[in-house]
Protein backbone atom coordinates (compact mmCIF):
# COMPACT_ATOMS: atom_id res chain seq x y z
CA UNK A 1 0.00 0.00 0.00
CA UNK A 2 1.09 3.52 -0.67
CA UNK A 3 0.12 6.59 1.30
CA UNK A 4 -2.29 8.99 -0.38
CA UNK A 5 0.36 11.68 -0.01
CA UNK A 6 4.01 11.93 0.91
CA UNK A 7 4.82 11.69 4.61
CA UNK A 8 7.76 12.29 6.89
CA UNK A 9 8.86 11.14 10.33
CA UNK A 10 9.15 13.81 13.00
CA UNK A 11 10.57 13.24 16.50
CA UNK A 12 8.28 14.53 19.25
CA UNK A 13 11.28 15.28 21.45
CA UNK A 14 14.48 16.87 20.19
CA UNK A 15 17.27 14.30 20.00
CA UNK A 16 14.97 11.33 20.78
CA UNK A 17 14.35 9.30 17.63
CA UNK A 18 12.60 6.48 19.51
CA UNK A 19 9.37 8.51 19.75
CA UNK A 20 8.51 9.68 16.25
CA UNK A 21 5.23 10.39 14.52
CA UNK A 22 4.47 10.32 10.82
CA UNK A 23 2.87 13.46 9.43
CA UNK A 24 2.11 14.83 6.00
CA UNK A 25 5.08 16.22 4.11
CA UNK A 26 2.70 18.82 2.67
CA UNK A 27 2.43 20.75 5.97
CA UNK A 28 4.54 23.86 6.32
CA UNK A 29 5.29 26.61 8.80
CA UNK A 30 2.69 27.40 11.42
CA UNK A 31 0.40 24.45 10.60
CA UNK A 32 3.19 21.90 10.96
CA UNK A 33 4.47 23.56 14.14
CA UNK A 34 0.98 23.58 15.70
CA UNK A 35 0.43 19.90 14.86
CA UNK A 36 3.79 18.84 16.29
CA UNK A 37 3.16 20.96 19.41
CA UNK A 38 -0.28 19.34 19.84
CA UNK A 39 1.14 15.82 19.43
CA UNK A 40 4.00 16.64 21.82
CA UNK A 41 1.55 17.90 24.47
CA UNK A 42 -0.56 14.72 24.11
CA UNK A 43 2.26 12.18 23.77
CA UNK A 44 1.09 10.36 26.90
CA UNK A 45 -1.89 8.87 25.04
CA UNK A 46 0.31 7.01 22.53
CA UNK A 47 1.19 3.35 23.07
CA UNK A 48 4.87 3.48 22.18
CA UNK A 49 5.36 -0.19 23.09
CA UNK A 50 3.36 -3.23 24.23
CA UNK A 51 4.30 -2.38 27.82
CA UNK A 52 2.32 0.86 27.49
CA UNK A 53 -0.87 -1.19 27.03
CA UNK A 54 -0.84 -2.52 30.60
CA UNK A 55 -4.08 -1.76 32.34
CA UNK A 56 -6.03 -1.29 29.11
CA UNK A 57 -9.18 -3.40 29.14
CA UNK A 58 -9.02 -6.33 26.75
CA UNK A 59 -12.28 -5.44 24.89
CA UNK A 60 -10.67 -2.14 23.91
CA UNK A 61 -7.52 -3.64 22.36
CA UNK A 62 -8.94 -6.92 21.10
CA UNK A 63 -10.24 -7.24 17.56
CA UNK A 64 -13.38 -9.34 17.15
CA UNK A 65 -14.64 -10.61 13.81
CA UNK A 66 -18.35 -10.21 13.24
CA UNK A 67 -19.04 -13.65 11.73
CA UNK A 68 -22.40 -14.71 10.33
CA UNK A 69 -23.51 -17.74 12.38
CA UNK A 70 -25.48 -19.07 9.37
CA UNK A 71 -22.30 -19.76 7.40
CA UNK A 72 -20.04 -22.60 8.50
CA UNK A 73 -16.33 -21.87 8.85
CA UNK A 74 -14.07 -22.95 6.00
CA UNK A 75 -10.65 -24.33 6.83
CA UNK A 76 -7.92 -22.55 4.94
CA UNK A 77 -4.78 -24.13 3.55
CA UNK A 78 -2.00 -24.47 6.12
CA UNK A 79 0.77 -21.96 5.48
CA UNK A 80 4.09 -23.16 6.86
CA UNK A 81 6.65 -20.69 8.16
CA UNK A 82 10.40 -20.95 7.95
CA UNK A 83 12.31 -21.69 11.17
CA UNK A 84 13.52 -18.10 11.29
CA UNK A 85 9.97 -16.70 11.03
CA UNK A 86 8.71 -19.15 13.67
CA UNK A 87 11.38 -17.97 16.08
CA UNK A 88 10.52 -14.32 15.40
CA UNK A 89 6.80 -15.00 15.91
CA UNK A 90 7.41 -16.89 19.16
CA UNK A 91 9.63 -14.08 20.45
CA UNK A 92 6.95 -11.48 19.63
CA UNK A 93 4.21 -13.52 21.33
CA UNK A 94 6.40 -13.93 24.39
CA UNK A 95 7.15 -10.19 24.44
CA UNK A 96 3.41 -9.44 24.38
CA UNK A 97 2.72 -12.01 27.10
CA UNK A 98 5.49 -10.52 29.23
CA UNK A 99 3.93 -7.08 28.77
CA UNK A 100 0.64 -8.39 30.16
CA UNK A 101 -1.47 -7.71 27.08
CA UNK A 102 -3.03 -11.20 27.21
CA UNK A 103 -4.69 -10.74 30.60
CA UNK A 104 -8.32 -9.83 30.86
Amino acid sequence: MKAAEETKKVPLFEGNTSKQVIISAMLYGKTEAELIHFLHDNNDIFAWSAEDLRGVDRPIIEHVLDVDKNHPPIKQKLHKMSKERKQIAKAEVQRLLDAGSSTS
